[in-house]
């Protein structure tokens, strides 16, 4: 099969919010048989595709609560998967991991919950890197399968390129989302700490990690964050715009292609705004001369409290974790 046959844009909100419940059953039965061909190869979802008669009974249950599109809430219908850290009610997760699935039973969390009430069906769990570390799931990139998604909200990324959902929900301690949606082509977005509900996800290091979202494009993101936020406020173009392009130390972690796709990009959305009447201008900035220094802070910090985390698990089921996970709790302990 070649690769771009996994390719196929999900279902937008305004498509979804006309349908009535046997249309909208329809869509969704098309959608799981196409998973079902496909999720094989891209091994997306964790612990197998997702159930078919749970996830037509929550199309079927939405649908008959609310039948008139001026009631629905503003995120009907909407296709998500969830990264399997992030409990959701009936279904266990394992994080990516080998330990027992029932060391991380619990409520299903704040985030999912409201997701749920704004109108969105759960498909199911998606791939995780083990514990959201550096150990790699089976996902494969929709884009070239023989490629990596990216960790470590890898399901969440390549299920939003290859089609699977509209939005996928994930979390970044280091990188876990920016790094994953660039490999999958799609839109990763991290708000600031603290904008979103973590409770219900195993975490990897309380201080540092973010939930957040991937999106085949930027409105679908801003409609789940204006659900879910009640902080959030959709902003107007302005005729002037300043963008800061880093330089010095920082960018020169990235690899050398990496740094000109940058400004290339970055001219190209200049250009766009400006044909939107938006003039915007680029200046360069020097910023995080210390990041090396930084870097080994954040590596202390994360893995410190990756430690504390783990310590009763790590304690009772250390040779079930593969070798860079436990290498990391046994750093953070020391």
């Amino acid at each position: 099969m070649n690769d771009v046959e996994f390719l196929q844009q999900p279902p937008l909100l305004a498509e979804l919010a006309e349908l009535d419940g046997p249309r909208l059953v329809r869509l969704y039965t098309r959608l799981l048989e196409r998973i079902a061909m496909l999720d094989p190869v891209l091994r997306i979802f964790e612990g197998g595709t997702p159930e078919v008669v749970a996830v037509l009974e929550q199309c079927a249950r939405l649908a008959e609560r609310l039948p008139h599109q001026d009631s629905r809430p503003p995120l009907f219908g909407l296709p998500v998967g969830v990264k399997a850290i992030i409990r959701v009610a009936d279904r266990q997760i394992r994080c990516g991991s080998l330990l027992p699935a029932d060391l991380f039973a619990g409520e299903e969390s704040t985030l999912v919950r409201h997701l749920r009430e704004a109108g969105a069906i759960i498909l199911g769990h998606t791939v995780t890197t083990e514990f959201a570390y550096a150990e790699p799931g089976p996902t494969s990139n929709p884009h070239l399968s023989n490629h990596t998604p990216g960790g470590s909200s890898s399901g969440s990324a390549a299920g939003v390129a290859a089609g699977f959902f509209s939005i996928g929900v994930g979390t970044q301690t280091v990188g876990s989302i920016i790094r994953p949606a660039s490999y999958c082509g799609v839109i990763g977005f991290k708000p600031s700490y603290g904008r979103l509900p973590t409770d219900g996800i195993i975490p990897f290091s309380p201080s540092t990690d973010h939930p957040g979202f991937f999106g085949a494009n930027p409105n679908e993101i801003a409609s789940v964050m204006a659900a879910l936020d009640p902080q959030w406020r959709q902003a107007s173009l302005p005729s002037t715009l300043r963008l800061a392009l880093p330089t010095g130390p920082y960018l020169h972690c990235a690899l050398p292609q990496s740094a000109s796709w940058l400004r290339i990009r970055t001219e190209a959305v200049a250009a766009h705004l400006e044909k939107q009447g938006c003039f915007l201008e680029l200046v360069e900035l020097p910023c995080l001369e210390d990041i090396d220094e930084l870097r080994k802070r954040h590596e202390l910090l994360i893995a410190a409290e990756a430690a504390q985390v783990h310590q009763e698990w790590f304690a009772r089921f250390a040779p079930l974790y593969r070798p860079r996970k436990a290498e990391l709790i046994r750093h953070g302990g020391e």
